[in-house]
Protein backbone atom coordinates (compact mmCIF):
# COMPACT_ATOMS: atom_id res chain seq x y z
CA UNK A 1 0.00 0.00 0.00
CA UNK A 2 2.61 2.44 1.15
CA UNK A 3 4.76 1.20 -2.10
CA UNK A 4 1.73 1.79 -4.46
CA UNK A 5 2.02 5.95 -2.95
CA UNK A 6 6.00 6.32 -3.65
CA UNK A 7 6.44 7.81 -7.14
CA UNK A 8 9.89 7.44 -8.73
CA UNK A 9 12.95 9.37 -7.29
CA UNK A 10 16.05 10.71 -8.76
CA UNK A 11 19.73 10.27 -7.37
CA UNK A 12 21.41 13.59 -8.30
CA UNK A 13 25.15 13.83 -8.90
CA UNK A 14 25.28 15.95 -5.92
CA UNK A 15 23.83 12.89 -3.75
CA UNK A 16 19.98 14.66 -3.08
CA UNK A 17 16.84 13.00 -4.12
CA UNK A 18 14.10 14.54 -5.74
CA UNK A 19 10.47 13.42 -6.10
CA UNK A 20 9.98 11.29 -2.68
CA UNK A 21 6.95 12.36 -1.70
CA UNK A 22 6.56 11.89 2.53
CA UNK A 23 4.03 9.42 3.35
CA UNK A 24 2.88 9.46 7.27
CA UNK A 25 4.16 6.64 9.15
CA UNK A 26 7.07 5.26 10.84
CA UNK A 27 8.02 2.67 7.53
CA UNK A 28 7.96 5.77 5.51
CA UNK A 29 10.42 7.02 7.35
CA UNK A 30 12.39 4.11 7.29
CA UNK A 31 11.74 4.16 3.57
CA UNK A 32 13.00 7.60 3.26
CA UNK A 33 16.00 6.78 5.26
CA UNK A 34 17.04 4.02 3.34
CA UNK A 35 16.36 5.43 -0.20
CA UNK A 36 19.29 8.64 0.87
CA UNK A 37 21.49 6.29 2.34
CA UNK A 38 21.17 4.01 -0.77
CA UNK A 39 21.45 7.33 -2.47
CA UNK A 40 24.74 8.66 -1.16
CA UNK A 41 26.91 4.97 -1.56
CA UNK A 42 25.28 4.69 -5.65
CA UNK A 43 26.17 8.40 -6.23
CA UNK A 44 29.82 8.30 -6.14
CA UNK A 45 29.48 4.93 -8.20
CA UNK A 46 27.50 6.45 -10.71
CA UNK A 47 29.54 9.44 -10.84
CA UNK A 48 33.01 7.00 -11.37
CA UNK A 49 31.21 5.24 -14.74
CA UNK A 50 30.60 8.75 -15.52
CA UNK A 51 34.17 9.81 -15.85
CA UNK A 52 34.91 6.68 -17.15
CA UNK A 53 32.74 6.53 -19.80
CA UNK A 54 33.74 9.42 -21.29
CA UNK A 55 37.50 8.71 -20.57
CA UNK A 56 38.08 4.93 -22.18
CA UNK A 57 38.82 4.09 -25.60
CA UNK A 58 38.23 0.53 -26.23
CA UNK A 59 42.36 0.37 -26.78
CA UNK A 60 42.72 1.54 -22.78
CA UNK A 61 40.09 -1.02 -21.94
CA UNK A 62 42.11 -3.85 -23.59
CA UNK A 63 45.69 -2.50 -22.00
CA UNK A 64 44.04 -3.16 -18.84
CA UNK A 65 42.43 -6.28 -19.32
CA UNK A 66 44.78 -8.23 -17.00
CA UNK A 67 43.50 -6.11 -14.18
CA UNK A 68 39.36 -6.54 -15.26
CA UNK A 69 36.79 -8.79 -13.32
CA UNK A 70 36.62 -11.68 -15.68
CA UNK A 71 32.64 -11.31 -14.93
CA UNK A 72 32.29 -8.10 -16.31
CA UNK A 73 30.67 -7.09 -19.76
CA UNK A 74 32.71 -4.63 -22.28
CA UNK A 75 30.12 -2.25 -23.37
CA UNK A 76 30.49 0.14 -26.17
CA UNK A 77 29.47 3.03 -27.46
CA UNK A 78 26.10 2.48 -29.77
CA UNK A 79 25.89 3.82 -33.03
CA UNK A 80 29.90 4.61 -33.04
CA UNK A 81 32.41 2.68 -35.38
CA UNK A 82 34.24 -0.08 -33.78
CA UNK A 83 37.86 1.00 -33.70
CA UNK A 84 40.83 0.99 -31.18
CA UNK A 85 39.11 5.16 -30.52
CA UNK A 86 35.68 3.49 -29.78
CA UNK A 87 34.48 5.06 -26.41
CA UNK A 88 34.07 1.90 -23.87
CA UNK A 89 33.34 0.72 -20.30
CA UNK A 90 33.55 -2.16 -18.50
CA UNK A 91 30.49 -3.11 -16.08
CA UNK A 92 28.05 -5.89 -15.05
CA UNK A 93 25.59 -6.78 -17.25
CA UNK A 94 22.26 -6.57 -15.97
CA UNK A 95 20.33 -8.77 -15.66
CA UNK A 96 16.89 -6.64 -17.36
CA UNK A 97 19.45 -7.41 -20.59
CA UNK A 98 18.78 -4.50 -21.78
CA UNK A 99 21.63 -1.72 -23.40
CA UNK A 100 22.98 0.11 -20.30
CA UNK A 101 22.74 4.07 -20.43
CA UNK A 102 25.84 5.72 -18.92
CA UNK A 103 25.68 8.91 -18.31
CA UNK A 104 23.20 9.59 -20.87
CA UNK A 105 25.37 7.81 -23.21
CA UNK A 106 24.06 4.12 -24.58
CA UNK A 107 26.39 1.37 -25.06
CA UNK A 108 25.68 -1.93 -26.51
CA UNK A 109 27.42 -5.24 -26.02
CA UNK A 110 30.32 -5.82 -27.27
CA UNK A 111 31.97 -8.56 -25.62
CA UNK A 112 32.78 -10.28 -21.93
CA UNK A 113 36.00 -9.51 -20.32
CA UNK A 114 36.80 -13.76 -20.01
CA UNK A 115 36.38 -14.46 -23.67
CA UNK A 116 38.88 -10.93 -24.56
CA UNK A 117 41.31 -12.47 -22.23
CA UNK A 118 40.91 -15.65 -24.08
CA UNK A 119 41.21 -14.20 -27.85
CA UNK A 120 44.33 -12.22 -26.20
CA UNK A 121 46.12 -15.20 -25.34
CA UNK A 122 45.97 -16.96 -28.65
CA UNK A 123 47.89 -13.97 -30.35
CA UNK A 124 50.59 -13.06 -27.57
CA UNK A 125 53.29 -11.32 -29.58
CA UNK A 126 50.30 -9.29 -31.32
CA UNK A 127 50.38 -5.27 -30.33
CA UNK A 128 47.77 -3.67 -28.64
CA UNK A 129 46.05 -2.41 -31.43
CA UNK A 130 46.06 -6.05 -32.90
CA UNK A 131 44.58 -7.38 -29.97
CA UNK A 132 41.63 -4.77 -30.65
CA UNK A 133 41.08 -5.40 -34.34
CA UNK A 134 40.69 -9.21 -33.86
CA UNK A 135 38.45 -8.62 -30.22
CA UNK A 136 36.08 -6.66 -32.75
CA UNK A 137 36.64 -9.06 -35.76
CA UNK A 138 35.80 -12.23 -32.89
CA UNK A 139 32.83 -9.51 -31.43
CA UNK A 140 31.20 -9.37 -35.02
CA UNK A 141 31.63 -12.42 -37.11
CA UNK A 142 31.71 -15.22 -34.02
CA UNK A 143 30.07 -13.94 -30.90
Amino acid sequence: MVAAKLRTFLCTPNKTLLALPSVAGTLTRGLTRSARILAHVLAPQSLALCTLSHKMKLIEVIEKIDDLDEEATIWVKVDEELNTSTKAVVAAEDESGLNPIFCGVKYSYLLEVFIAKEIIETIPEATTSQKVDRIINYAINDA
